[in-house]
């Protein structure tokens, strides 16, 4: 027999265990001796042997992970469109993969107006072409090279009091594929006031 029921959806402040079965169990995360304890919205308490568990997102007031947000493709041009964006999960954790001449939009949840946006960039793996990354969100803009060959680097982008972030990816050069970027682990956070 199977039993439905709504599903709730995941505050951000609840802690994320991927299991290395590649499961996934989402709750408040406590430590008991040598077991992790998680206390599931459906499941009640789960003990977990850190044998058994690949890694362990913690989650933070204040902090929203990028993939929790609601992304829109505004363009995806060329006489070939570019593969649409895709979310990518790794042993390192999230990350939004992005193609040439691609840009996307992001609403971002009403808070603090002191925001900023953390991320790892990096080229994708055998990356032939250069890429440029280009942040907007209100007023403010950033742009960012990246080489083929680069090992990634970190990006701090002031979002402010905008309600949205842009992202735009283009190749700095001429497009070779394979080529594109990842936005690892990229999060909003809300800084305290200066």
């Amino acid at each position: 027999a199977f039993v439905f029921s709504k599903t709730k959806p995941a505050t951000t402040t609840a802690d994320t265990v991927v299991l290395a079965d590649g499961s996934t169990l989402t709750g408040n995360l406590s430590l008991e001796k040598d077991t992790l304890l998680l206390t599931h919205a459906s499941l009640g308490p789960v003990k977990l042997s850190l044998p058994g568990v690949a890694r362990i997102t913690r989650g933070l007031s204040g902090v929203t992970p990028l993939e929790s947000l609601k992304g829109e493709v505004l363009e995806q041009a060329g006489p070939v469109p570019p593969p649409a964006p895709l979310r990518v999960q790794s042993a390192s954790g999230d990350a939004l993969r992005m193609f040439p001449r691609t840009a996307m939009r992001f609403k971002l949840p009403a808070g603090n107006p002191n925001r900023r946006f953390l991320a790892n960039l990096a080229p994708v793996a055998n990356s032939r072409a250069p890429m440029t990354a280009i942040l907007r969100a209100g007023s403010n803009t950033k742009t960012i090279d990246i080489p083929a060959d680069s090992s990634g680097v970190f990006v701090s982008f002031d979002i402010g009091s905008a309600d949205e972030i842009e992202i735009v990816t283009d190749s700095a050069g001429a497009i070779s594929y394979p080529c594109g970027i990842e936005w690892r682990n990229a999060i909003i956070v809300e800084q305290a006031k200066p």
